[in-house]
């Protein structure tokens, strides 16, 4: 009788420790859910972002691909004219 009660004890030991490691196991098994789903949106997000970025890319290349060499040298010259411009209109309105 005494093998009988030291494997009952043992067995209900260990059903104990198993039931607690599963227990644990459910708990971290609940976190990494809730972390993976965190994850998944962030991930979307991300692919959310990357779409945006890419389109600006698109365009900035092809706002460069229209712009050629020419036209870049006269925007250039516009700008500087009317840089000149109003410095003329500064020196104007300061009396100088």
């Amino acid at each position: 009788m005494a093998s009988f009660e030291k494997l009952y004890h043992e067995t209900e030991k260990n059903v104990r420790e198993a039931v607690h490691r599963f227990s644990e196991l459910k708990s971290r098994c609940e976190h990494l859910s809730r972390e993976n789903e965190e994850l998944r949106t962030e991930v979307a997000d991300l692919r959310e972002q990357l779409a945006e970025t890419e389109e600006k890319l698109k365009l900035v290349e092809l706002t460069s691909t229209i712009i050629d060499k020419e036209d870049k040298t006269e925007l250039k010259k516009q700008i500087n004219d009317w840089v000149r411009e109003i410095d003329n209109s500064i020196k104007l309105l300061s009396g100088k």
